[in-house]
């Protein structure tokens, strides 16, 4: 029997919290394995996908769905009985657990145990009245401080207490206060926010902002890493307060619940130098992506080993320079983003990856492809795709010459952007070189470069749709 049934998320949240009950009871086996109590009917398969569904959903704290792991659960069960009050007990196989999470398929989850810091900043209404006592309502924003109490903010703290987290704000005195603006932490800015969080936790620090749109809220956030000092994940949830705590711890799991501890320093075989004790692991599992050409045309790549933001960005952009009309970041988890990609219907979109000299080609799984930071040049564009996409060669070897550290060719803070391939007319018969000489450097170093728009919500997270 292959499991791979689709549950909804607030399911999962209930079975997580529900995991110890009567009816979704869990005891440790004498084998060192996992034994589930479940309802039964005498529908052994029904039964032990429930059984399935408990040991994901305890194991990981609702950071990942059972739905998506496919996998033979008959084949991981070491026992099975039925009890006198009409149950099926379930035990699953400890050596088989454990190989399923060394595979990565499941997320655990563990807690934190360093304080998680949240620096806030929302909007509120001020009257000011004048020497006529006329009264000016304006809207200003602040910094949420330690003692602050609202409906979103409990939810925030006790919604961490059931996630193993203690969640904390700032006291945001005289010192936090000359360490951080408003705008620092609304525009994430890492340094300032890592080493002014220094004093609280050395664990994540997270820069935020929450405003109110249409009677919804939204929370945008930057995950910090207190210790190196690098921002490693940031997203906008909107909806109601629970929905937005909801988001966010779901994020905060998902982001770090497989983050590596091993060594210091790695090389992969695809020369990226990555540092374990800032990157977290990606996809272990590429066979819920779709991958490929989708039947609406787009064109859904994963591109693994990506060093920092600013890479993710920085091939988002050149992406749109090598003439895919749109270029979009679908889903992030550690260095491994999904792009989905649109280009014009005369153009085969795989061959496109051909101009991209930094991404190499999975050689077994089509749609897969590896950073190489290494590498100076990422894209390097020939004449005959130069006129289909219209890429101007004289302009882009320019604006990458002169472009400053930090900012991409374009001479813009790289951002994601909403625009299309740029164009110009030709010029030259050379190939077109965007040069990167110091990237395997900027990858190493902290960058704090990107500054993005608070107001924006940028899809970096929150599953491939």
């Amino acid at each position: 029997m292959i499991f791979n049934k689709r549950l909804c998320l607030g399911a999962l949240k209930v079975a997580a919290s529900l995991a110890c009950t009567s009816v979704f009871s869990c005891v440790a086996a004498a084998d060192g394995g996992y034994t589930y109590r479940v309802a039964f009917d005498g529908d052994f398969d029904s039964a032990h996908d429930e059984a399935f569904y408990q040991l994901i959903s305890g194991l990981s704290n609702g950071s990942t769905d059972p739905g998506t792991i496919k996998i033979d659960v008959d084949g991981i069960i070491a026992n099975e009985k039925i009890t006198d009050d009409g149950f099926l007990e379930v035990s699953f196989s400890d050596a088989a657990v454990k190989n399923l999470i060394g595979s990565g398929k499941v997320t655990v989850w563990n807690g934190l145990s360093e304080p998680l810091l949240i620096w806030m900043t929302r909007g509120t209404m001020v009257d000011y009245v004048d020497n006529e006592g006329t009264v000016d309502t304006r809207a200003e924003a602040r910094i949420v401080v330690s003692g602050e109490r609202d409906g979103f903010i409990d939810a925030l703290i006790a919604r961490g207490n059931l996630e193993k987290v203690r969640t904390i704000l700032p006291l945001n005195d005289l010192d936090d206060m000359a360490a951080v603006t408003i705008s620092d932490v609304m525009s994430g800015n890492q340094e300032k926010i890592a080493a002014a969080s220094a004093k609280y936790t050395g664990g994540i620090a997270v820069a935020s902002l929450l405003t109110a749109n249409d009677g919804k809220l939204q929370f945008t956030y930057y995950f910090i890493d207190v210790a190196t000092g690098r921002r490693f994940y940031s997203h906008t949830a909107e909806g109601t307060a629970s929905e937005v705590v909801d988001e966010f711890y779901r994020d905060l799991k998902t982001s770090l619940g497989s983050k590596k501890t091993s060594s210091s320093e790695v090389r992969s075989e695809h020369g990226t130098e990555r540092e374990v004790s800032t990157y977290l692991d990606g996809y272990s599992d590429v066979s819920g992506l779709n991958l490929g050409i989708r039947p609406n045309g787009t064109y859904v790549v994963l591109v693994k080993n990506t060093p920092n933001f600013d890479a993710m960005v920085d091939i988002k952009n050149n992406f749109l320079r090598a003439g895919f009309t749109e270029a979009e970041v679908v889903d992030v988890k550690g260095g491994d983003v999904v792009y989905s990609l649109t280009s014009m219907r005369t153009v085969n979109p795989d061959s496109v990856m051909d101009v991209f000299q930094a991404l190499e080609r999975d050689s077994h799984t089509p749609g897969v492809f590896y950073f190489n930071s290494a590498v100076d040049n990422i894209i390097v564009i020939p004449d005959e795709t130069k006129k289909r996409t219209g890429e101007s060669h004289e302009t882009a070897a320019a604006a990458s010459a002169e472009a400053p550290a930090g900012k991409d060719a374009t001479g813009e803070n790289s951002a994601p952007q909403e625009s299309g391939a740029d164009s110009g007319k030709e010029t030259a018969a050379a190939p077109v070189q965007i040069n990167r000489p110091q990237r395997a450097e900027r990858g190493r170093r902290k960058s704090n470069s990107l500054q993005l728009d608070p107001n924006k919500r940028y899809k970096t997270g929150g599953g491939v749709q």
